[in-house]
C-alpha cells in the first residue's frame, strides 16, 4: 500500500514540476473545491476526514478528475497521462495518509464558524497537496 502511494507521488511529482505555476494553482484549487461539500459535514460531525470523504461516491470523484484536473493540463500531455495524472491526483488526496495528516491539521480549526472552517479548511488542503508535490 505504502509502495503504491509512493508511487502515485512520484508520478505525480514528476508530471506536476513541468507545469507551469498557474496551471498547478487551478489543479489544486479544483481539488479543494471538491472538497468544500466534505468540509462543511465535517464541520458538522464527530467524523474524521477519511470518513467525511467516503461520502462522495466514486463516480464524483471521477468526474472531477477526468474534466475538471484534466482540462487544466497542457495539451502536449497524452489523453492516458490526463486521465493518470488526474486520477492518481485523486486517489492521494483520498488515501489515508493524506486525510490522517489534514485530520490533525483541521483539529485546530474545529471551533471557528462554518465558514471559517470550509476557509481554512480549504487552505490547509491546499497548503498539504503542494507540500506533497514538492
Amino acid at each position: 500500500m505504502l509502495d503504491t502511494l509512493l508511487s502515485l507521488i512520484n508520478f505525480l511529482f514528476n508530471l506536476f514540476n513541468k507545469l507551469p505555476s498557474e496551471t498547478k494553482e487551478e489543479i489544486i484549487k479544483t481539488i479543494t473545491d471538491a472538497f468544500r461539500e466534505i468540509f462543511k459535514k465535517k464541520n458538522h460531525s464527530t467524523k474524521d476526514m477519511k470518513e467525511a470523504a467516503e461520502s462522495v461516491m466514486d463516480e464524483q470523484w471521477e468526474v472531477t478528475s477526468t474534466l475538471a484536473v484534466s482540462s487544466f493540463l497542457p495539451s502536449n500531455f497524452s489523453k492516458s497521462q490526463k486521465e493518470k495524472f488526474s486520477l492518481s491526483l485523486i486517489e492521494l488526496v483520498r488515501s489515508d495518509k493524506f486525510l490522517n495528516e489534514l485530520d490533525k491539521r483541521l483539529e485546530k480549526h474545529k471551533n471557528l464558524s462554518e465558514e471559517d472552517y470550509i476557509n481554512k479548511s480549504t487552505l490547509e488542503m491546499h497548503n498539504l497537496i503542494k507540500e506533497m508535490l514538492k
